[in-house]
Order: structure tokens, then C-alpha cells, then sequence
């Protein structure tokens, strides 16, 4: 009798375990996305003309890849990677040509709540670094995270993430954006003409 109930205990077992068992997907598209809210520091405009190696407004014209980089056992990030289309350089110290690709940290089942994906066909200013990763090698990022990201709205610049204390220069237009680098920055002077 016991055996019959040992039998019957493993067949259930069994059964349920086959049941439960699905099959592994990276992206699931019926899901949505985890949201992380981090807490992180905001970059002047000053702090980002001095950190950005590029500043650009640009179109994103695809996302090229979706990178997965494992931290730890249980916790993966994704990073995106986008092509885009320079429309304007307003500095340019590592001499890009008109396209270039950006890493954004996030992807489509994990992102920053701060940090909203960049859209393919949207146009923005961006502020760029060259940075080293060991898992991802060197790539343009945004400076600042999302402080250095201004979402182009109409005719006018909207800063994704502002800085406290600096009121005025979350929306601008492309020209108040470049007199304000200028009156900020002493390394950097742009040619206020070419944003005409």
C-alpha cells in the first residue's frame, strides 16, 4: 500500500513539474518592462559641457543591438545600442563623421524610470562620452545619464532630467541652448551662426 502511495506521489510530482515547465525567452513581448527608479546624481550644464566629449543634435535611425550583461548570478541589464544621424555638431573633440552609434542603458524588459528609451525617428540633443566598459568595450553614452538628454519638442529643447537650481535652461531652442554652453563652458566656444 505504501509503495502504491509513493508510486502515485512521484507520478503527480512529475506531472506538475512537466507542466510548470516553459521555455526560456530573453525578450518577452507580453510582459512588461521591469522599471528600476535609481537614485543617482543630477550634471549642471556646466558639469556637462566640462565631462561631454561631444555635443550633437541627432536623429536615432535604428537600434542596432540589445546587449544583456550579467551582474552578479541574478541580475542582468540591458543596454541598447542606436544608430543615429548627426544633424548638428555643436563639439565635436573626437571627430565623428554624421553617424554614429550610442549605448543606452536599458532595453525591453529592463529600464530606468528616469530614462525613457530613445525613439527611432526622434530628434535630440545630446550630450556624449567615450566610456570603457570590460563587458561592453568603449562607447558613446550620454553624459550624465539622462541630465545630459534634451528631447527635441516642436522648435524647442526639453531637458529629460534637470538640475536643481538652474530654472531657466530646462527648454530651450537650439541657439538659447548654444549661448548658454558658451556662457558656461571656457573650453568650449560654439559658432552661434551655424544654428541658424
Amino acid at each position: 500500500m505504501r509503495k502504491s502511495y509513493l508510486f502515485i506521489a512521484i507520478v503527480v510530482s512529475l506531472l506538475l513539474v512537466g507542466c510548470n515547465h516553459t521555455e526560456d525567452s530573453t525578450i518577452n513581448e507580453n510582459t512588461e518592462p521591469t522599471i528600476v527608479y535609481p537614485s543617482r546624481m543630477t550634471y549642471s550644464l556646466r558639469e556637462l559641457t566640462k565631462e561631454a566629449e561631444i555635443i550633437a543634435e541627432l536623429t536615432v535611425t535604428e537600434l542596432v543591438e540589445v546587449i544583456e550583461v550579467e551582474h552578479h548570478e541574478f541580475f542582468t541589464q540591458e543596454h541598447s545600442v542606436y544608430k543615429a544621424t548627426v544633424n548638428n555638431y555643436l563639439h565635436n573633440e573626437l571627430g565623428y563623421d554624421d553617424e554614429i552609434e550610442v549605448l543606452q542603458v536599458g532595453g525591453p524588459n529592463w529600464r530606468y524610470s528616469d530614462d525613457p528609451l530613445l525613439e527611432i525617428g526622434e530628434t535630440y540633443l545630446l550630450f556624449l562620452d567615450n566610456r570603457e566598459d570590460p563587458n561592453l568595450g568603449t562607447n558613446l553614452v550620454m553624459t550624465g545619464g539622462p541630465t545630459g538628454r534634451f528631447n527635441k519638442i516642436d522648435d524647442v529643447y526639453v531637458r529629460q532630467l534637470g538640475h536643481t537650481g538652474e530654472g531657466n535652461l530646462s527648454r530651450l531652442t537650439i541657439q538659447d541652448l548654444g549661448k548658454a554652453i558658451n556662457d558656461v563652458s571656457e573650453e568650449i566656444n560654439i559658432d552661434l551662426s551655424i544654428l541658424e
